[in-house]
């Protein structure tokens, strides 16, 4: 795959696929991308359809993770009972905050589902956020994808940055980030 190639080996490969596919054509995108390294497969089916997520999850090799299935914590039981992902993306933002995400932290713990904190594309300040919730939560699964803030042009907040591949939580009150204006 070219993208393997451009990358090497030391680059883990994932994909959202934010419920683009049916189940028999994710089985079949997720196979093709296997060979080249992809380890994490988030959504690859609509959020409803639990029965066709099981399906991927029980065929491909790669981690599936439930993203737009999860939204309360509740969520987490539905796609357990349904074996309908390996683990769950968690976005401080979509889910409503530090206390929601924990919830949801809470729930994968207790039926054995992995976590993992998904991109948001957003600004330092809310990945600085996302940051610390890894730092402070061990049962979240690295790598995590928080370092789209890189690509945001205008953004006013500094003081985290990304060193040699990862992220350092700051140090200092709060967040550790401070506002540019």
């Amino acid at each position: 795959m070219a993208i393997r190639e451009n990358v090497g080996p030391g680059v883990t490969l994932t994909a959202d696929f934010n419920g683009a596919y049916d189940s028999v054509t994710a089985i079949h995108i997720i196979e093709k991308l296997t060979p080249a390294g992809l380890t994490m497969a988030e959504q690859p089916v609509p959020a409803t359809d639990l029965a066709g997520m099981a399906m991927v999850t029980a065929a491909v090799q790669p981690l599936i993770l439930a993203d737009q299935s999860i939204n309360p914590a509740d969520d987490v039981y539905r796609v357990a009972r349904h074996k309908a992902a390996r683990a769950v993306s968690i976005k401080l933002l979509k889910l409503g905050g530090i206390r929601a995400s924990r919830a949801v932290v809470q729930a994968c713990e207790s039926v054995g589902l992995a976590c993992h904190v998904g991109g948001t594309g957003s600004t330092r300040l809310v990945e600085a956020a996302q940051a610390h919730f890894i730092g402070a939560t061990p049962a979240i699964i690295v790598p995590s994808e928080i370092a789209e803030f890189e690509e945001l042009e205008g953004d006013l907040v500094e003081g985290l940055d990304v060193c040699a591949g990862a992220i350092h939580l700051p140090e200092g009150p709060g967040l550790g980030v401070r506002l540019t204006i």
